[in-house]
């Protein structure tokens, strides 16, 4: 599996968005709370799954957060996406 699997995966989110919203034309910042729900840009349901499943740390939540303090410049989020989220990636074999 790979990045194809996970573009696959945001194709059959916007399809339940699509299905959900109806007729309504969605705004800018609702587009982007659904992407963002999908690719773990916070604290949502399957981060939330992921945390528990592959032993997320109070840290590595902060990281997911971008609450975790640090003095490098890009540290943002990388304790998470080189703990908890490397690991479910890891078992699933994406990219």
């Amino acid at each position: 599996m790979g990045n194809h699997h996970v573009g696959s995966a945001f194709a059959a989110a916007a399809k339940v968005f699509w299905l959900v919203l109806g007729d309504n034309v969605p705004t800018k910042d609702l587009a982007l709370t659904a992407l963002d729900a999908v690719g773990f840009d916070e604290q949502t349901d399957l981060s939330r799954m992921v945390a528990i499943a592959f032993d997320a740390t109070p840290d590595d939540i902060a990281s997911l957060n971008g609450e975790l303090e640090s003095e490098a410049p890009d540290f943002d989020g990388e304790q998470w996406y080189y703990g908890p989220q490397r690991r479910f990636r890891d078992r699933y074999k994406f990219c």
